[in-house]
């Protein structure tokens, strides 16, 4: 006797809502995970500015680097790493001299 195909269909369909919710599930895990990744390791940290551990250590205790302690480990927040990179920003020759001018035409105002 042959199976209704009905059933078969029925069975298919629950068989794949059961995968997909455990799909939504585990994308909704990973979401939560992916957001507190803010808070990174020295090792992620090195990872993300291309330094050694060694660099970051060294740079935590001279306080060049934003960084935070809990007991004895050091962690560092991603968007102020990042906002710590770009306010490295080096000047370029031609913006110092630009500088330097406007500077010296001040000066010169002031003294005469």
């Amino acid at each position: 006797m042959t199976e209704n195909p009905f059933t078969i269909i029925e069975q298919r369909l629950s068989r794949i809502e059961s995968i997909l919710l455990r799909f939504e599930e585990h994308l909704s895990l990973t979401n939560k995970s992916q957001s507190n990744n803010d808070i990174m390791t020295v090792v992620e940290a090195a990872a993300l500015l291309s330094l050694s551990k060694h660099a970051i250590y060294s740079k935590t205790s001279t306080r060049e680097i934003p960084h935070f302690k809990k007991g004895k480990r050091v962690y560092f927040n991603r968007q102020d790493l990042i906002a710590w990179v770009k306010g490295q920003y080096q000047r370029t020759q031609t913006e110092i001299v630009a500088e330097t001018s406007a500077i010296m035409r001040v000066s010169k105002r002031r003294a005469s």
